[in-house]
């Protein structure tokens, strides 16, 4: 079989998946028109995960979709992860796809006989029909951020290009052997040598880490890779190998016995995230609200916030969902009641168990107080605070609490006659109130003397 035929039948796409979700394998698998899905310890999950219309050859997924060139239509298929079908016929008229890389939005496909790639959306609309143009005869397509990588067959090259479409480097890495496959992992690149059978390393900036990284991978067609794990598909022994990025194989016969295997990708499937940690909760300190706080759970989308004034999950309300930070406050709380507060973490695949408790409350807030002068005392009103259990009246000959003095404490009522104040002497009175959580916020300080 000449050389040119057997490489065209050994394509590949990459698009590097930075999630913190178990990741499954999604395999093409040629001869009954479909794709496989293992789990990434080799575990078969379904032969036919997705069931096609002929001749699938690349696939690529973004989040929970992927999306499969199926040649006998040149055309893109969408597919959940989970095996549904979104559109079967989602992009159709391509002219002679050569790979397929996706981001969040956006889809790049070479054309071989064009020398261009052609970029859509992930819900199919054509952005551009020649984004990146002049290209010789585009083999394989990574994306890792905003960073095209393309194969170049007949010139041995890697060129980069931005996924705007502007030439970064043409050449970036040359004098390769046959590249037919690309993966990226963080700032490093690997490239199939379909012609050496090896996978060479270099930096995303082009400069050579290892020319033989793995050997003895002849008749290997794409790889994908997953964390430190580099997966390669075999189509001549129906296998997919595994190894690590620093070169060793882990296990060259992890999956065997497939359906002519083409190419393949890593693709995360979601599971329910585990339940937050270091919940914590302020405790009178912030005046208005309560700060709640709590360690980010991999793999959660968002959060749920759960409150109840008794230590019971059970009996909680939902106070807020929705959260995508690692911090709420609880600006609805009652001042002065302690209250108990669970986080439970979601994503795609469900809700996590919820968090450990924490408590905390509200200060009781400040009094709204009257001073009035009389020939023998100070007299001293306020509104009566919510939850308030006493309150205790502080005086000062300056204007600044914390020289002040605490007169009396306990004080049951919505009125205190201070009858030790002295003649001829201006003072200032602040009241604040009190429950069994503590103390509330001073009010604002009023002036009083004897008349």
């Amino acid at each position: 079989m000449p050389r040119k035929k057997v490489r065209r039948t050994n394509k590949f796409e990459m698009l590097e998946q930075r999630v913190l979700l178990s990741g499954d394998i999604f395999i093409i698998t040629r001869d009954n028109d479909a794709v496989a899905e293992y789990t990434t310890s080799g575990t078969l999950v379904d032969t036919t995960l997705v069931s096609t219309s002929g001749n699938p050859s690349w696939i690529a997924n973004s989040g929970s979709d992927l999306f499969v060139i199926d040649n006998g239509g040149l055309g893109v298929g969408e597919y959940t992860t989970s095996g549904g079908t979104v559109n079967a016929s989602l992009i159709s008229s391509l002219d002679n796809p050569e790979g397929l890389a996706a981001t969040d939005s956006d889809l790049f496909i070479p054309s071989a006989i064009n020398g261009t790639i052609l970029e859509y959306t992930t819900s199919g609309s054509l952005v551009s029909n020649s984004l990146v143009s002049g290209l010789e005869e585009p083999d394989a397509i990574a994306v890792s951020g905003s960073t095209i990588f393309v194969a170049n067959s007949d010139s041995d090259t890697i060129g980069a290009y931005t996924t705007s479409g502007t030439t970064i480097n043409a050449t970036l890495i040359s004098g390769l052997n046959d590249p037919t496959a690309l993966a990226v992992s963080g700032s490093d690149l690997f490239v199939m040598n379909y012609s050496t059978g090896t996978i060479a390393e270099y930096t995303t900036s082009g400069v050579l880490v290892s020319a033989s990284l793995i050997t003895g991978l002849a008749g290997t067609a794409g790889m994908a890779i997953s964390g430190s794990d580099l997966f390669v598909v075999n189509p001549l022994s129906e296998t997919v190998g595994e190894y690590n990025t620093s070169g060793a194989t882990v296990n060259s016969t992890l999956i065997t016995g497939l359906d002519g295997p083409y190419t393949l990708a890593i693709a995360s499937v979601a599971s329910v995230p585990n339940a937050p940690t270091d919940l914590t909760a302020t405790q009178g300190t912030a005046p208005h609200h309560v700060a709640l706080t709590w360690a980010a759970v991999d793999g959660a989308t968002s959060y749920q916030v759960f409150r109840s004034t008794t230590d019971n999950f059970a009996g909680a309300t939902k106070i807020q969902g929705g959260v995508t930070t690692d911090y709420f406050d609880d600006t609805t709380a009652s001042p002065g009641v302690l209250y108990y507060y669970w986080v439970t973490a979601r994503n795609t695949a469900g809700i996590s168990p919820q968090s450990a408790v924490a408590s905390g409350f509200i200060p009781l807030q400040a009094p709204s107080i009257t001073v009035t002068d009389a020939p023998h005392h100070v007299q001293i009103t306020w509104a009566a605070v919510t939850n308030a259990t006493s309150y205790q009246i502080f005086r000062s000959t300056t204007n600044d609490v914390s020289t002040a003095t605490k007169i009396i404490g306990g004080v049951t009522t919505d009125i205190f006659d201070d009858t030790s104040a002295m003649a001829s002497t201006t003072y200032y009175y602040w009241v604040r109130a009190k429950n069994s959580l503590g103390n509330g916020l001073f009010s604002v300080a009023e002036i009083g003397m004897l008349s």
